[in-house]
């Protein structure tokens, strides 16, 4: 049984497109937390216990990719269809983690 047929076509397109690793998931999701705060990336890498450069890296990233807002004075979810799909890869990544991360990992 193939990893893509326990989550829907349009997440693992999603993921295949626009989730870069592990830790992209855990920054959407370490935003998630308080939707409409902004976060400096400080904050965000003593929450998930990462290297600063690493977050700012990652959310460079996240920027290009149209799933994170950088207001300047920090970096906030998004809202939208690309919210709802965050929103299915958290749900997706709590309940089927392995799954997920399968998918990350098969696209390098």
């Amino acid at each position: 049984m193939s990893t893509s047929t326990t989550i829907s076509e349009e997440l693992t397109a999603f993921i295949r497109e626009k989730i870069a690793s592990v830790q992209t998931v855990e920054i959407l999701a370490c935003l998630s937390l308080t939707p409409g705060r902004n976060w400096s990336t400080v904050e965000i890498s003593d929450c998930l216990y990462l290297q600063e450069h690493s977050v700012r890296d990652c959310l460079i990233d996240l920027v290009e990719h149209g799933l994170v807002v950088d207001t300047g004075d920090g970096y906030r979810g998004i809202d939208g269809d690309s919210a709802r799909l965050v929103g299915e890869l958290l749900s997706a990544y709590k309940i089927r983690r392995t799954a997920v991360i399968t998918l990350i990992f098969e696209k390098t």
